[in-house]
């Protein structure tokens, strides 16, 4: 939550500790620290890091993370098998990417909550490298990948 400052110098310590809580949330979610429903406050548990790493992008008026975080959380609780909190969390984020404007983001997340199981394609985050620019076009999450769903179900 306290990353190194010289880490993102052009994005500043405060964006920093966005991505730090966005990538502690995601691997609560990995290690299944997960609460039972979304709206539950646990410190520990995956959705508190969730929301924190959404309020600080919000607040530092960086929407494409902020939606994205909104995004990842979806697929946390997708995952989990809490369709509802999904579908809520996908419109939150597909919301997000109308206001900026993000159409490439958009289109990905608001066709989401009507396909059942994840993107029939890997994350280049387990792939250890760089996604490609047809990856990056179909897949904009971590937690949506099938390379990720087949690690989570295995782990569990």
């Amino acid at each position: 939550v306290s990353p190194d400052a010289s880490e993102w110098p052009i994005d500043g310590p405060e964006i920093g500790r966005g991505h730090a809580c966005l990538w502690g949330a995601v691997a609560c979610v990995l290690a299944h620290k997960q609460a039972e429903s979304f709206a539950w406050q646990d410190a520990t548990l995956s959705d508190s890091w969730f929301g924190a790493a959404f309020t600080i992008f919000l607040e530092s008026n960086e929407g494409t993370m902020a939606g994205r975080a909104l995004q990842e959380w979806a697929e946390s609780r997708r995952l989990l098998g809490d369709e509802e909190g999904a579908n809520i969390l996908f419109l939150g984020a597909t919301c997000i990417f109308m206001l900026i404007g993000n159409q490439q983001r958009l289109s990905l997340v608001a066709n989401r909550p009507s396909e059942s199981g994840p993107v029939a394609m890997d994350s280049s985050f387990f792939l250890n490298r760089p996604a490609t620019s047809q990856e990056s076009q179909a897949l904009s999450s971590v937690l949506g990948a099938r390379n990720t769903h087949k690690f989570f179900k295995a782990v569990g």
